[in-house]
């Protein structure tokens, strides 16, 4: 008998509750990530993964950001999934411009999702966010 690895839900302050479906957890998760500022806790502050605070902090560098960005997506979606995996990739106009194409797949009861945004930075600040796929469907 094989035994399914526990669904673990994401709370949502909406009709939705608890969310569990793994195309909806991870669009859940990803705005959670987008809004999420490092000062709102201080007792869960290394815990809190930020996507404002990443740029402020590595916004200036896009090889660190690119790096932290992967690392810290990865480490937060696996608290969520079985498995999460994160791929990052710069496009520098050579200026203080430049866009992260960011591509995820999670995996949730062995099926992989995938979702992928890009990310538009201009002087350490986030300028757009952009869906390239947000469909859910398994890769």
């Amino acid at each position: 008998m094989l035994l399914e690895t526990p669904i673990i839900p994401v709370p949502s302050l909406s009709v939705a509750g608890w969310v569990t479906a793994p195309a909806d957890k991870a669009d859940l998760l990803m705005s959670h990530f987008f809004e999420a500022e490092k000062s709102q806790t201080l007792l869960y502050g290394d815990k809190v993964t930020s996507l404002p605070w990443l740029v402020q902090q590595y916004g200036h560098n896009i090889i660190a950001m690119t790096q932290q960005l992967r690392t810290s997506l990865e480490v937060y979606l696996a608290r969520y999934y079985e498995g999460a995996s994160v791929e990052v990739t710069p496009k520098d106009d050579g200026g203080t411009r430049y866009e992260l194409q960011v591509y995820i797949q999670v995996t949730q009861n062995g099926k992989p999702y995938s979702v992928g945004k890009l990310l538009q930075v201009n002087n350490s600040k986030i300028q757009k966010i952009i869906s390239l796929n947000n469909n859910g469907a398994s890769a």
